[in-house]
């Protein structure tokens, strides 16, 4: 775990991911306010934004093998 203040390395997206599940607990923790409740639907919309990075990047490597295993002739005939 990062001390509170250091700074995090974000190399991917479980990065981020890990990062806000970390910062959406701490911000469970405070005081019910109006301030609180909108900070956890910025986390909570972020934390959305990871998942969809992560799963477009999943359908765009399956997509590139699948691509990879044609030939020239099936790729383009694929993509047009």
């Amino acid at each position: 775990m990062t001390p509170e203040g250091a700074p995090v390395e974000l190399l991917d997206a479980e990065d981020v991911r890990t990062g806000l599940a970390a910062v959406i607990g701490s911000t469970w923790r405070l005081q019910n306010t109006a301030e609180r409740s909108r900070a956890l639907c910025s986390l909570y919309l972020a934390a959305l934004r990871t998942f969809e990075v992560g799963e477009l990047a999943e359908r765009v490597t399956a997509l590139e093998a699948r691509l990879g295993g044609l030939t020239d002739g099936e790729r383009s005939a694929q993509t047009a």
